[in-house]
C-alpha cells in the first residue's frame, strides 16, 4: 500500500488506499498495512482458469466406426428396397475385418410368412 487518503466529512468518510499495484480501493474504514487488490486477485485467477481452458483435447482416435455405420445404413437401405421390407426388418453386423478396420461383418433380414412368399 503506497498511501491512504481520506475524503468526505463526519458520516460519510470514506478512505482511499493506494495500492502499489495502482489500483486504489475505496472503505469506509482505514486498512491495515497488507491489503489486496481485487482487480489483480481476478486477473490473476482468470488467468488461471483461461490456462486450463486452453489445454489441449486429447488426440482423437480413428476406429472407422463412422465410416462402418454408413456403410452398414446405407447397405440397410439398400436390402429393404430390393427385398421391399421396411428398414426395422434389416439388421446388419458391423465389426472388426481381418485388416483391423470396422466394416460390416453380417446381416440378416425377418420376414413375415407372407413376405416370404412374395420374395420366393
Amino acid at each position: 500500500m503506497v498511501n491512504v487518503t481520506r475524503v468526505g466529512d463526519y458520516g460519510g468518510v470514506r478512505w482511499v488506499h493506494r495500492l502499489d499495484c495502482g489500483h486504489s480501493a475505496v472503505r469506509k474504514r482505514r486498512g491495515g498495512v497488507r491489503l489486496g487488490c481485487v482487480e489483480c486477485l481476478g486477473a490473476r485467477e482468470f488467468e488461471s482458469f483461461s490456462r486450463e481452458l486452453v489445454k489441449a483435447p486429447p488426440p482423437v482416435v480413428d476406429d472407422g466406426l463412422a465410416e462402418a455405420e454408413v456403410e452398414a445404413a446405407s447397405l440397410r437401405a439398400l436390402v429393404a428396397g430390393r427385398l421391399g421390407v421396411p428398414q426395422e426388418q434389416v439388421e446388419v453386423v458391423v465389426g472388426v475385418a481381418a485388416n483391423g478396420r470396422l466394416g460390416v461383418r453380417s446381416g440378416w433380414v425377418w420376414l413375415s410368412a407372407s413376405q416370404l412368399r412374395s420374395v420366393l
